[in-house]
Order: structure tokens, then C-alpha cells, then sequence
């Protein structure tokens, strides 16, 4: 019922893709194309290095795995839309490097890639599993090492913009208030919504209501029993949690109570344009300042992604790239 919008944290691991920033194809499926391949078979060609349709229907369908029961029905096409069109964009980074790194005889060393690995896992959210984290790409361990060999392969090529400790420093004093982890709390309520045009006397019984729902907290009730039986919140099959927020993600009298509450206080009723709320705050955490020390290897993370980025344009600019039934091109934006 309250508006979240989604945090937009700079350094949010997520976000960034952290260090995964090649394309998650396996080299299997990078081919070189073969004469008996009719065009209606081939998705995608990179300089003769081909995805054929079979291919690229099983890496989108391992993709899409990863969004089971989380994407409603209405949606599914328009996400599939959206794989099938990174899968395409993900097969030109990936034949363009591959090619640029073979030529130039460069490989990653294992240790490179073990340290690679570890970084990525410190620097997932809490919440992510690194298992989870390949499924949400659609590739095992063993995939999951072959990209990062790649990536880090190319940032050995001496046309890659590399990234220095000064241009991580840089970047940090340019967005340094942008990185401060900001006061959060953690809450649960009880929502009684109200027809918004009810007249004085419908909002006066639900008034009567919430009041009596409060009181019945106070003398001992089970806060997560209680929203379950009577809240209108989506959040009461969780017993009326809705998780941790900084300021700014709740309405402006929800978020008001929710500040100035006392851990474990069954707080004054509160209304919002939603209805009537009581509100428990569970937990509090304040806001911290983030040292360059704090956010040194996910700002290299992110300047890293943006100079492969500018790398793999390079590349496409002087690549043939062809989509059959179409002309062939020698740039693709």
C-alpha cells in the first residue's frame, strides 16, 4: 500500500553487475559458422562467429528460469523480450573479446580469477547467495570462471583504458555524499484502509477500530497474529513487515512516526492517505559515512565495467555484425 521506490545506491553492488560485466555465454556456443547452417538458423553472426537459434533459446530460457514466480504472467513476454535482446548484446561482447584476446595471446592466470571470485562475494548484498546470484545469470561454476578469464584477460590488452588507484580516489571525492550509508529502520504495521470519499462517520468507526486493535497490542497480542488478522496491507501475510527504509521511501506521516519511535513501542495511530496504521518499529541502524577505504573495490568495479564498455564499443565499431534477413552493418550503437 506505501510507495518504495527502488534504491538507487551508486555503489549497490547489484546494480553495478559488481564484476561481472563480460557476457555470460559459454565459449561452447561462441562457434565459428558452418556452411550447412541455413540463415534461419543463425540468430546472430560477429565476424563468422555465429549464435545459432537453438542456442540462444536455452541460454534465454536459463535466464528466465531465475525469474519463476517473481514476474507476473501479463509480464513474462515483455521480460523474455528483454533476455533475448541482452543475450544477442551479451554474444558480441563475447565473441568481439575472445577474438581481440586470441590474437593477442593474453590469458588470466587461475589466481587472478580465484581473487576475482572472492571479491564478488564480499561484495554481493546480504540477502544474495552467490548460487543464486549464477542462477540469476544462467551459469554454473565452471561458466561463471570462463567469463571472469575473459574479463580479465581483457583488461590486460594493451588498448584497454585501465583503472588506477587515482581514478577511484577521483571518482570518490566527486560522489563521496552519494556513498553515505543512510539511517534506516526496520518495521511492521497494521494498515485499516478507508475509502478515501468515506464521510466522517465511516472514518470514525475504523478510527474505533484501529484504536481497539492497538489496545489489545498493549495488553500483550501478538503483533505478527494481529496483522494477519487485521490488516489490509499486502505486508500482512508477513505479519506487517515491510523490511528496512531510509527516509524518503515512505508517505511523509508514516515515515515521521516510524523515525521517532522507540524499538519494540506500539506506536500512536497514524493516518495517511492510505488509512489508519500502527506502527513496531523492529530495528535501527544509523547512517554512516563511507571511507574511500569502505567503497575502493566496488568503485573499481563500476570504473572497470565503464572502460570495458568503451573497450567493447571500440571493438563493435570496427566489427561486421549481421542479424540475418538483414543488411549487414559495421557498427551497431
Amino acid at each position: 500500500m506505501i510507495k518504495r521506490p527502488r534504491n538507487l545506491d551508486l555503489l549497490s553492488p547489484w546494480l553495478l553487475r559488481t564484476i561481472t560485466m563480460v557476457a555470460i555465454i559459454p565459449a561452447a556456443l561462441v562457434h565459428v559458422s558452418l556452411a550447412e547452417e541455413a540463415p534461419a538458423d543463425i540468430v546472430i553472426e560477429v565476424n563468422g562467429t555465429s549464435l545459432s537459434a537453438a542456442d540462444a533459446k536455452g541460454l534465454v530460457d536459463r535466464r528466465m528460469t531465475a525469474f519463476e514466480g517473481l514476474v507476473p504472467p501479463e509480464q513474462e513476454g515483455r521480460l523474455r523480450d528483454q533476455v533475448e535482446r541482452q543475450v544477442n548484446e551479451d554474444f558480441i561482447k563475447r565473441a568481439l573479446l575472445e577474438a581481440k584476446i586470441q590474437a593477442a595471446d593474453i590469458e588470466a592466470t587461475a589466481e587472478e580469477i580465484d581473487a576475482a571470485i572472492s571479491t564478488m562475494k564480499e561484495n554481493l548484498p546480504p540477502t544474495l547467495q552467490f548460487a543464486d546470484f549464477l542462477k540469476m545469470q544462467g551459469v554454473d561454476d565452471n561458466g561463471y570462471r570462463e567469463v571472469l578469464a575473459l574479463e580479465l584477460a581483457a583488461r590486460k590488452h594493451p588498448d584497454f583504458n585501465k583503472v588506477s588507484d587515482e581514478d577511484v580516489a577521483a571518482f570518490y571525492e566527486e560522489q563521496k555524499a552519494g556513498m553515505n550509508v543512510p539511517e534506516t529502520v526496520k518495521a511492521r504495521h497494521i494498515l485499516l484502509s478507508f475509502d478515501p470519499t468515506a464521510d466522517d462517520e465511516g472514518k470514525t468507526e475504523k478510527r474505533k477500530e484501529v484504536d481497539r486493535i492497538r489496545q489489545e497490542l498493549l495488553d500483550g497480542a501478538d503483533f505478527a497474529e494481529s496483522a494477519k488478522k487485521y490488516s489490509t496491507c499486502p505486508s500482512s501475510q508477513k505479519g506487517g513487515d515491510l523490511g528496512q527504509f531510509s527516509r524518503g521511501q515512505m508517505v511523509p506521516e508514516f515515515e515521521r512516526a516510524a523515525f521517532g519511535q522507540e524499538i519494540g513501542e506500539i506506536g500512536d495511530v497514524v493516518e495517511t492517505k492510505f488509512g489508519y496504521h500502527i506502527i513496531e518499529v523492529t530495528e535501527q541502524n544509523k547512517g554512516q559515512e563511507r571511507t574511500l577505504d569502505d567503497v575502493h573495490d566496488q568503485i573499481e568495479m563500476f570504473l572497470n565495467e565503464k572502460a570495458l564498455g568503451e573497450f567493447v564499443q571500440t571493438l563493435k565499431a570496427e566489427a561486421t555484425i549481421n542479424y540475418p534477413g538483414q543488411a549487414a552493418e559495421t557498427a551497431v550503437p
